[in-house]
C-alpha cells in the first residue's frame, strides 16, 4: 500500500469517529508492539491542566504539546504526536 493511500485511510477513519489513540494502537499491533500511556495533572482540582505521553519500553514515542484542560485531550494529543513520529520512522 502506498503511503498516500494509508494517510487517506487514516483520515477517513478519523472522520468516522475513530480517535488517534485507537489508530495508534492498531498501528502498533500491526508491528507487534505495545505502548504505555502516562498522563499527569498539575494545579488545583478546579483548574487542573494535563499532559500525556506514550512510551514503548523506555523510549518516549509521543507527548502532548500543551497543558490541556482534560486528561482525554492530553492522551489524544500524545497519540497524534506518536502517530506522526511513527510515520517519520517508516512505521506506516
Amino acid at each position: 500500500m502506498s503511503r498516500g493511500f494509508q494517510q487517506v485511510q487514516q483520515s477517513a477513519r478519523l472522520a468516522q469517529g475513530a480517535n488517534h489513540e485507537q489508530l495508534l494502537m492498531e498501528r502498533l499491533n500491526r508491528y507487534s508492539m505495545r505502548a504505555k500511556n502516562m498522563t499527569w495533572g498539575w494545579g488545583p482540582h478546579y483548574d487542573r491542566r494535563w499532559a500525556g505521553s506514550f512510551w514503548i519500553g523506555s523510549v518516549k514515542i509521543g507527548a502532548s504539546r500543551w497543558w490541556l484542560m482534560s486528561k482525554d485531550a492530553a492522551k489524544e494529543d500524545a497519540a497524534r504526536d506518536a502517530l506522526l513520529r511513527l510515520d517519520r520512522h517508516g512505521y506506516h
